[in-house]
């Protein structure tokens, strides 16, 4: 289930938080429709999205991935996402969270990570291919994971970690790249959004912190500035 905080539709109030229970078509639909409208209302504000889920379904998740991706195509350079782990992030909930821009784990959080695992029925060949899909879909979570969080030892370690469920506490999820701050997220705003995120023991990130390690990590790829060409240059190109 998808929720989102009661606010008023007003920029005097808090802007609305996108939380994540359950990775199911209904709520991949509810999340698609959500993060679009926030980003249509105001699309230089960040967009905090809070994870507290057992997981579901790898279609569902692959569904809010792709939301996600297709904005940043479209956003200026000052939008980014924030996930933020809150109580328990498992299965499709670790991997969404390993996609933001800039992720927070609370201090008390609990993240797991295991491999994809599917229930069937049917003849052999029917068993068979279900294995393969299984087996497509394993990988490619796995490796959208190592590439989020430039895993330690790759996808080979990776993959050596997750033979059984692997759980990790804040501390933990930070040492392997799946959160850059443990603490917790919120938008303040005025007339200008501030993002501030409390770094547990330590003060607030501002924003300019923020985009540095956002560029650090090279998540985005930087958009191309369009230059008009000259009259010579177009004319060396239609040769």
């Amino acid at each position: 289930m998808l929720n989102k905080k009661n606010n008023k539709h007003d920029e005097s109030h808090f802007p609305e938080e996108i939380i994540v229970n359950r990775f199911n078509e209904t709520s991949a639909q509810e999340f698609h429709d959500m993060v679009w409208q926030k980003f249509k209302d105001n699309p230089k504000r960040p967009i905090i999205i809070k994870i507290d889920s057992y997981g579901g379904n790898v279609y569902s998740l692959m569904r809010m991935l792709d939301v996600m991706d297709d904005i940043r195509e479209l956003a200026p350079e000052e939008f980014y996402f924030v996930t933020e782990c809150t109580g328990k992030t498992m299965s499709c909930g670790a991997v969404l969270l390993s996609h933001g821009d800039m992720r927070v784990a609370n201090k008390n959080a609990t993240l797991l990570v295991h491999q994809v695992s599917s229930i069937s029925l049917g003849t052999y060949s029917e068993l068979k291919k279900d294995v393969e899909e299984t087996g497509r879909l394993n990988d490619k979570v796995f490796n959208i994971m190592v590439y989020n969080t430039s895993f330690p030892g790759g996808l080979k370690k990776l993959k050596e970690l997750t033979i059984n469920d692997w759980t990790l506490d804040a501390d933990g999820a930070k040492k392997y790249g799946f959160v850059d701050l443990i603490g917790s997220a919120h938008l303040e705003t005025k007339i200008m959004f501030n993002l501030c995120i409390q770094e547990a023991g330590q003060g607030l990130s501002n924003r300019k912190q923020i985009v540095e390690r956002k560029a650090k990590r090279k998540k985005i790829k930087p958009k191309r500035r369009v230059q008009k060409k000259t009259d010579e240059q177009k004319d060396g190109n239609n040769e």
